[in-house]
């Protein structure tokens, strides 16, 4: 999103480029504009009991000239606050924007940036905020020590949460497969385990959207 933001600032080459690498090409600018906006709005009302809050600003220089059409097309697409700020006063710029990144992560992030640059001209900013309640809460009363393997070989005892229920799995030569559903199931999350003698960088090194959609595939409860 923060991307496409900077699309709209973008002519010629440039301009070519950046739907190349957005994956819109031979799209007009407002159909691109308006499939971003579509996509947030879906996103947000996908599972009401999934609380997604998705929010774009636009912070600047006062003292640079935008475009008035930039700064509309933001607004009115990607629902963007946008403000000139005096970046002379770097500490009240930086309360600014930072400000604005804790309230809209409810305080997850409450730290974008840590000094205003000479060459600062302009911030685009994307935050998301993501609460999901399980489908399948976990007991609290269940969680127990167990040993957790480090990467070193080494074993710790950690507070371990267990559950019974449905889910889906994918057993692979390199790691375990995962997958927990959040509220009706239209969000989930997908958790790697490494195999025995492998790590993370093992695991990491084969994920490319051709083999992590297989192994969805692959998965059965």
């Amino acid at each position: 999103l923060a991307l496409a933001m900077v699309y709209n600032g973008t002519d010629g080459n440039t301009k070519k480029q950046m739907e190349e690498m957005l994956h819109k090409a031979n799209l007009t600018p407002e159909d691109i504009n308006q499939s971003y906006k579509d996509l947030v709005t879906a996103l947000q009302s996908h599972d009401p009991k999934v609380e997604l809050s998705i929010s774009n600003a636009i912070s600047y220089r006062n003292t640079f000239p935008v475009k008035q059409n930039f700064i509309t097309t933001n607004q009115n697409f990607y629902q963007a606050e946008v403000s000139g700020l005096d970046f002379t006063k770097s500490a009240e710029t930086l309360k600014t924007v930072n400000g604005w990144v804790n309230t809209k992560t409810k305080g997850k992030i409450d730290k974008i940036i840590e000094a205003v640059k000479n060459e600062d001209i302009m911030y685009l900013l994307n935050a998301i905020y993501f609460n999901g309640q399980w489908t399948y809460s976990f007991d609290t009363d269940a969680t127990t020590n167990r040993p957790f393997t480090k990467e070193n070989k080494t074993t710790i005892e950690v507070p371990t949460m267990t559950i019974e229920k449905p889910f889906k799995f994918y057993s692979h030569a390199k790691f375990d497969l995962l997958e927990m559903p959040y509220g009706g199931g239209k969000y989930s999350m997908l958790i790697f385990l490494p195999g025995k003698g492998k790590n993370t960088s093992d695991v990491i090194s084969l994920l490319t959207p051709e083999n992590v959609n297989d192994w969805i595939s692959k998965m059965t409860e």
